[in-house]
This record gives structure tokens, sequence and C-alpha cells, in this order.
């Protein structure tokens, strides 16, 4: 876990940890990004283990101050294994070795699909008979069911972000928009759960680009707090006016997409989402 004592303007500062300096370690796994914090308080985040060697706090935006009044991590070393002593007699190397051979060819056959196994003619002739396989990727946000905290009016249906228009001129009809409230939220429920190799957001483009600011994508299977409290995928800085912005988020999985836009008095409105996963299909 990570305590932090920091002013109250650090809102929407990343907690995160690794072991890369990528993008000066900026890359790494968040923790957990701080959406509240009463002023010269301290407060602990849990980290669930996460390992690491480097704790970074990125705090997102244009002209903005980071300041920290102390930070503590509470961690363990991870546990070094050291090998085994290599067998010093011949034959039990030996062995071994056979040993790991049978063991891999069992391994291998019970792996490959009946489809796939070489067979024999009655001529003895081998024969291998293939099933093709493509890794198909698909925006699995058109199928599903989407909602969000609170509606503006009649053309800010939450399922105007899941109608495959990039649109965004808000009156045009196609953009979701919640009334101004704390931490407003706009939910995806994909009806199963997915892997999720990255999410697309489109910005609004007539006005009020700014208000996407400081967003929070959040994947996972759980619907407690509205699915806000799953794991977060990524935390969005700033989109321009109607542009499309793609987030990695590496294979996380679940059924539920929420994007939380932490603070008060504030408007979530979203043009267009566009949840990406594969799946392998059979030919």
């Amino acid at each position: 876990m990570i305590t932090l004592l920091l002013p109250s303007e650090q809102l929407g500062a990343e907690l995160r940890i690794g072991n890369s300096l990528e993008n000066n370690g900026n890359n790494n796994p968040i923790c957990t990004v701080i959406s509240s914090f009463p002023a010269w308080e301290t407060l602990t985040f849990q980290c669930h283990e996460m390992e690491g060697r480097y704790v970074n706090i990125l705090l997102p935006g244009c002209h903005k101050y980071l300041t920290l009044c102390e930070v503590e991590v509470n961690a363990q070393p991870v546990p070094v294994t050291e090998p085994d002593s290599p067998p010093e007699d011949i034959e039990e190397i030996l062995s071994a070795f056979n040993g790991f051979l049978e063991f891999f060819q069992l391994f291998s056959e019970a792996m490959i699909p009946e489809e796939d196994r070489i067979t024999n003619d009655t001529d003895g002739h081998s024969n291998r008979q293939c099933t093709a396989r493509t890794i198909v990727q698909e925006n699995a946000a058109t199928s599903g069911h989407a909602t969000q905290s609170t509606q503006w009016d009649s053309f800010g249906d939450a399922k105007n972000a899941i109608d495959r228009n990039l649109e965004g001129e808000y009156l045009k009809g196609s953009c979701s928009h919640t009334k101004a409230e704390t931490n407003p939220w706009w939910r995806v429920d994909l009806l199963k759960s997915y892997s999720i190799t990255s999410v697309s957001i489109t910005n609004r483009k007539d006005c009020c680009s700014e208000r996407i600011n400081g967003a929070e994508i959040h994947i996972g299977n759980s619907l407690e707090n509205n699915g806000n409290d799953n794991p977060v995928c990524a935390v969005i800085p700033y989109i321009p006016a109607d542009q499309t912005r793609t987030y990695e988020c590496h294979g996380m999985e679940g059924r539920y997409v929420s994007i939380v836009l932490p603070g008060k008095e504030k408007y979530l409105t979203l043009c267009e989402v566009e949840v990406n996963s594969s799946f392998i299909e059979n030919a």
C-alpha cells in the first residue's frame, strides 16, 4: 500500500507501479487514481501486492503543479528463488532429460486438437487435417446495453455512445450526456466477459471538449459502485474536440466497461465508445 500526504489540488493524480522506465515509468500499471483527498490529510491506497521497482505519481493535464508532502511505500521484497544445483551424476542427468522428452511428447499430443493431428491412410501415408484459425477483432460495445448516471435531455441518451456514429455535434443526437453532478458515469454491459485490447473514445465537437479531462476507464465483472470500483485501464488526460483517442488495455477481462469523471458539478459527454476485443475464430 502507499500512504500520501498532499494538498487537495492534486486530484486526478495517478499512482503507478512497475519495473519499466518507459516514459519515465509513467506507462507502468496503475494502482489507483486519486479522485478525492481532504486538504492536508494523509490517505492510504491499497495496491494489492503489485510488484515493481519504481513508484510514480503522475498528474495528467496542462499547466499542473505536483506537490507531495510525504510518500510512504509499504512493501516487502520479492523473494528470490535460488536455482537448484544440477545433479552431479551423468546418469541422473540423462534420466531426467529422457523423462522430460517423454513428458513433452505426451503433452504435445494432448494439446493438439483432434482435427489437427496427423493420421495414416490405408497405404501408410500420413495425412494432416488442419483447421484454419483467425484472430478476429470486434467492437463488443455495439451489441451491449449502455446506461449512465443521469441524462441531460432527450438528445443525451447513453446508447448514443455505441451507435457506430462518430458525429461530434451534440444536437445531431449521437452523443451521451449526463447532468451536472458528482462523479458522473457511463457504462456499457457487454453481456459476457471479453478480453479487451483497447478502448477508443470520441470527444464532443461543438463545445466543452475539456470536460472529459481526467475521466477514468474501468473494466471488470463487478457492478459494485456501478462498476466504478473495477480495475482502471487508463485515465484520459485530454482529447481534442471531435477527435478519437485509443487507450490500450492489454487484454484486461470484464463484462462491464465504465467511464467515470471524478469531481463535483461535472458533465460527462461521450460521442462514441468502442470496446475493441479479440477472439479466435475457427474456419
